[in-house]
């Protein structure tokens, strides 16, 4: 006969533990309200939250927002959702910042227009399609599931005044517009981020998305010489595979191809703090650049041996994995729930290929929280590196 303990070794599921007592001087605070918490309330939420429910309504904001990237996850892959959930969450003050430039445009801390993020992209091809704006407007999100990048430099300003319900905005804040768009784009080159998803960010609250590819947009071509100064391509995103469509777009059918078999490319890998990225640099020659498909040819080749950054042998369901470790890491770090609060919580709603084996009815610890356990460690490892960056 195997006694208990031996039993506890031999299946390797960890014991419950049981939770410290917290002192008489120990003070709580609600998750929805931040009100401070009496020592002897047992419940997570302030009286008042509870009985409105707005406690609830936050939690289930928090699965909405996971589950609204759950159709993007393979696009994403694991270094993308680790970003949109540290800069949605954890990243305190770029949140903090975001609110400073909408409490001076909009005179209030929220989003004026909140959507999920597919319903803001929909949104934001509406307003670039409506005769009203100037038809020099370029675009703000341009295929948002495929993560390309977007330089809506013309019109930005009207587009974050113009795009809602009201006619006009008073003169005030077109006055703040400038400025806001210009603190925009620092933010791009700062995270990095795709611009487009920093304008959604303030004013719908959607997440900002790590750029897909930058492209440097300048290429002058010096007179009498014919010779045109370097250029270079960034991919940021683990997901990309094909880099032609934004070459040709930078290059705007301005140049001469060079068709052999030698051409002026250069790559290299750079560290990126947070994201690294992968740097394609080309050399033109009087006036002729390498072509596209040669471009591609050297991506491919840059990108093979380096397969485990860019996600290569991960399986489709492990990126669901991912992101219902981030959205319970959430409930339980922001929303302050216990484990197996959480546990429930996200069982009752999730669907079944993501739901955890976990019964609340059963008191001894169960096969899903020991794979939360491990997976939360994971996702606080990352977060550290993220927070160091």
């Amino acid at each position: 006969m195997v006694s208990r303990k031996k039993k506890v070794r031999v299946t390797g599921v960890p014991r419950r533990r049981s939770r410290p007592h917290a002192g008489p001087g120990a003070t709580r605070a609600c998750p929805s309200c931040d009100a401070r918490l009496a020592s002897d309330k047992k419940g997570r939420l302030c009286s008042p939250c509870e009985r409105s429910g707005r406690g609830l309504r936050d939690d289930q904001e928090v699965f909405d927002f996971a589950l609204g990237l759950y159709p993007l996850r393979q696009k994403l892959g694991s270094l993308g959702l680790d970003y949109i959930f540290f800069h949605q969450f954890f990243n305190r003050a770029l949140q903090d910042e975001l609110t400073e430039l909408r409490q001076a445009l909009y005179h209030q801390p929220g989003p004026p227009r909140p959507l999920s993020l597919g319903d803001a992209a929909i949104w934001a091809v509406q307003m670039e399609t409506r005769d009203d704006l100037p038809a020099n407007l370029t675009s703000v999100v341009r295929r948002i599931e495929g993560l390309t990048e977007t330089s809506p430099a013309i019109g930005t300003d009207r587009l974050l005044l113009r795009g809602f319900d009201e006619p006009r905005w008073p003169g005030s804040l077109r006055r703040h517009a400038g400025a806001v768009s210009q603190r925009l784009r620092e933010l791009e080159n700062e995270l990095p981020a795709a611009f487009g998803t920093l304008q959604l960010a303030l004013v719908c609250g959607t997440p900002p998305i790590p750029p897909g590819i930058r492209t440097s947009s300048e290429l002058r071509l010096v007179p009498l010489v014919g010779w045109v100064q370097p250029f270079s391509l960034k991919v940021f995103s683990a997901k990309e595979r094909d880099i032609k469509p934004a070459y040709e777009e930078m290059l705007g059918g301005r140049f001469s191809y060079i068709k052999r078999d030698f051409f002026p490319i250069g790559k290299r890998w750079q560290p990126g703090r947070p994201l690294p990225f992968l740097e394609i640099v080309c050399v033109p020659y009087r006036g002729s650049v390498p072509t596209p498909a040669a471009v591609q040819r050297v991506f491919k080749a840059a990108r093979t041996p380096v397969s485990r950054f860019f996600d290569g042998a991960v399986k489709a369901r492990d990126y669901g994995y991912t992101l219902r470790a981030w959205a319970m890491l959430v409930l339980i770090e922001k929303r302050k729930m216990s484990h197996r609060d959480a546990l429930s919580f996200w069982n009752e709603r999730a669907p079944r290929s993501l739901s955890f084996r976990f019964d609340a009815t059963v008191r001894k610890t169960q096969t899903g929280e020991s794979v939360l356990a491990q997976e939360i460690r994971r996702l606080r490892q990352r977060l550290k590196r993220w927070q160091s960056a």
